[in-house]
């Protein structure tokens, strides 16, 4: 499958253990650059007001581990008694244990229309949706058109994290690395943002976790080898373990 490929993981340590010793169980040589860092907003107080108007039948609704964890470490125990729901299953786990009881609701599809359908057919009428400073406005937007009442609030925020850009350059130049995978739009913008060049990134193949990823690859004029039929690491790994990288030459991915 992955016998000896050479596998990039642009995500940070602590996030990037689950794929490294998937992939390695398939063969692959892994490494990982953190491309962002995480920081907690300063500021709690619109989480704080948004939650205290949230009614029981409401809902609590988690993008990402990142937002489980900015929420987690301010509430503590104090957990709204709204219903919960998730994206997906990894944003599920860390949720339910963080606030200590079920998740309610999880999309078939792991993405943020999927959930804002998902909600919409359960019906509640209110939700509080704690996502970081990039999330993109299709989830709140599809609630509000559809009458919701909508606490949008900013609990984390991605920066970029210093990365020797000249050196992963010429690795990519020299054919050292097979793919590069991306889990997020931050992280590829982060990345690119270190390199010299973004055409650099075509000397490897570049897997993406979906769409909204995908579409920050392309619009640096990149191509997508592979996207992952589900918006999970293990989706992602999936797509991995799938593909054939045979034949692939190292000057697949830039559009010019």
């Amino acid at each position: 499958m992955l016998a000896g490929r050479r596998i990039l993981i642009t995500r940070a340590a602590e996030q990037a253990g689950d794929m490294a010793r998937a992939l390695a169980a398939l063969g692959a040589r892994t490494e990982e650059i953190a491309t962002i860092r995480i920081e907690p907003a300063s500021d709690m107080s619109p989480l704080e007001r948004a939650l205290a108007l949230l009614p029981r039948d409401g809902w609590l609704a988690l993008t990402s581990v990142n937002g489980v964890e900015a929420i987690a470490a301010h509430l503590g125990q104090a957990w709204p008694a709204a219903r919960l729901a998730a994206v997906g299953p990894a944003t599920a786990a860390a949720l339910a244990r963080a606030a200590g009881r079920e998740v309610a609701l999880v999309p078939a599809r792991h993405d943020a229309v999927a959930l804002a359908g998902a909600l919409i057919e359960v019906g509640g009428g209110s939700v509080v949706l704690p996502r970081g400073d990039r999330a993109t406005p299709e989830l709140p937007a599809a609630l509000r058109a559809a009458g919701w009442e909508v606490g949008d609030v900013v609990v984390y925020h991605s920066r970029e994290r210093a990365i020797d850009g000249v050196a992963l350059a010429r690795r990519l130049e020299a054919g050292e690395l097979d793919w590069v995978t991306f889990a997020s739009p931050s992280a590829v913008h982060g990345l690119l943002a270190a390199l010299p060049a973004p055409a650099l990134l075509g000397r490897a193949r570049l897997a993406s976790i979906g769409p909204r990823t995908s579409a920050a690859i392309r619009a640096a004029g990149l191509e997508v080898a592979i996207e992952a039929a589900q918006a999970t690491v293990p989706g992602l790994v999936a797509a991995l373990a799938t593909a054939d990288p045979a034949g692939f030459t190292g000057d697949a991915g830039g559009k010019g």
